[in-house]
């Protein structure tokens, strides 16, 4: 199995991956947007890989890295890295979560 079907899965391999140990982790499984990418690297990717969505359009790596861009500036940080490993949850009794 792979692409789509697997990015929750494979999201949170990343973040308890990335929680454990010191080297990089890289991120992948169902990336096919800028937004997943964003996500892979929010729960402790330094890089991500795009695969299936290959398959479907062979630019999609090209697009995923314009889309990552402005991404990164919606969410007001100037470099990507800014994102690695921000993920936050909310602590009990405390619907909000924050970056």
């Amino acid at each position: 199995m792979s692409g789509p079907a697997i990015k929750p899965i494979a999201l949170r391999m990343v973040y308890e991956a990335a929680q454990v140990i010191k080297i990089p982790v890289i991120g992948l499984g169902g990336i096919a947007s800028g937004e997943d990418a964003a996500e892979f690297l929010i729960a402790g990717a330094r890089a991500v890989e795009v695969g299936t969505a290959n398959f479907a359009d062979p630019k999609a790596s090209l697009r995923i890295v314009r889309e990552l861009a402005r991404v990164a500036r919606r969410l007001g940080v100037r470099n990507v890295n800014e994102l690695v490993g921000t993920v936050r949850f909310p602590e009990k009794g405390n619907a909000s979560c924050a970056k």
